[in-house]
């Protein structure tokens, strides 16, 4: 998660400068909570232009296809992307937070040092804090 964009999520532009930018967050085309019979490819929406960041722009990747995982079913899921319902959520209730936690602690000290989140936020919040960063880091595996 970028902490310096409201949306959480920063990426390059269309325009190859290695300049980043702050976009809306990637997300699947096909719906993640639905389970197909084979590895289906699952494009992702990106928001690539910074002069119009409603633009979606659908990109294809061999990469991402369904994956079967350790699911009760047979099915392939597509991979969960930050702009997914699921992990936005997440980042949405901890965005609400920053602004009081800022100056108190650090978020990811996970209450580990000195200062950290777990003697200032809800357990709730230090869960959420959590869940958000392994689904960001693993989301590739984790999801499916």
């Amino acid at each position: 998660m970028s902490a310096l964009c409201k949306t959480a999520y920063a990426g390059p532009g269309i325009y190859g400068n290695q300049t980043i930018y702050c976009q809306p967050r990637p997300k699947n085309v096909l719906d993640i909570n639905r389970g197909y019979p084979d590895a289906v490819a699952c494009n992702v929406t990106f928001f690539l232009n910074p002069m119009n960041p409603s633009e979606p722009t659908n990109v294809y990747d061999p990469i991402f296809h369904a994956r079967c995982g350790f699911n009760q079913d047979p099915n392939f899921y597509c991979t969960i992307w930050p702009g997914d319902k699921f992990i936005s959520d997440l980042i949405d209730y901890q965005l609400k937070l920053m602004p009081g936690i800022w100056n108190k602690c650090s978020v990811a000290s996970r209450g580990i040092e000195v200062g950290g989140c777990a003697k200032i936020l809800s357990e709730s919040e230090v869960q959420a804090h959590i869940k958000t960063e392994l689904l960001n880091t693993d989301f590739f595996d984790i999801w499916p």
